[in-house]
């Protein structure tokens, strides 16, 4: 009855030793199973997080992952098993992506479609972390002060001062009426001109017969005050 009672003792020994045997070797092959390739982690953090995956390094069974999101750069670490330890924002991609700035000559060639007059003064500077050109234009009636974002070539300042601007109550196109009652044609030239403090029209005009005559209109009251010929 002992010797029995023995064996069965033995025995279940025997079973329990054979169980954790398999229950490690299971648990290592799942171990191994489980462990995720660098392509199997790059589709993993690609599809969980919607980036691109850019680098990717594995050191003592973890992966560090870096990874593009939304012109955002992360750092991703994560264990062969899948899961996330950490997920960390690196910088910004931003600058990349931003306009070159604008020459000096790309800024006055686009200065020159809106303002007349030559430039007599042209400064850059940084002025709340940003390039501004100051721009200063002038003419013979007019100076022009502007300031230009160096980036993106936007005028976001500008200011005219006008030189003695003759004073006028008639119209250019008044001027032309009065003209053409004076000599049948068409209208080829018209220019606002100023002597002795009186502003007057010089108005060209070109008959039918090609000829050519200038008609000289007061540009306050109206007034025809000479009509000369070209011969």
């Amino acid at each position: 009855m002992r010797k029995k009672r023995w064996i069965w003792i033995l025995i279940s020994i025997f079973t329990v030793v054979i169980l954790f045997i398999g229950f490690l070797q299971w648990n290592g092959l799942n171990s191994k199973a489980a462990a995720l390739s660098k392509e199997k982690a790059t589709d993993l953090v690609e599809q969980r997080y919607k980036g691109k995956v850019t680098k990717i390094n594995k050191v003592d069974g973890q992966y560090t992952i870096e990874m593009n999101r939304n012109k955002m750069r992360y750092e991703i670490k994560l264990q062969s098993n899948g899961q996330v330890l950490s997920f960390s924002k690196i910088d910004s991609n931003e600058k990349q992506d931003q306009p070159q700035t604008k020459t000096d000559a790309e800024i006055k060639k686009l200065l020159f479609t809106e303002f007349k007059g030559e430039i007599v003064s042209f400064k850059k500077h940084s002025e709340k972390q940003r390039d501004i050109y100051d721009v200063v234009l002038q003419s013979k009636d007019r100076k022009s002060i502007v300031k230009v974002d160096a980036q993106t070539g936007e005028i976001i300042f500008r200011k005219i001062i006008e030189f003695n601007k003759p004073t006028v109550k008639v119209s250019e196109a008044e001027a032309s009426k009065i003209a053409l009652e004076q000599v049948k044609g068409k209208v080829d030239d018209i220019e606002l001109e100023e002597s002795g403090g009186t502003s007057y029209y010089l108005v060209d005009i070109d008959t039918e017969d090609d000829r050519e005559a200038t008609i000289q209109i007061h540009a306050i009251t109206g007034e025809v005050l000479s009509v000369t010929w070209d011969d």
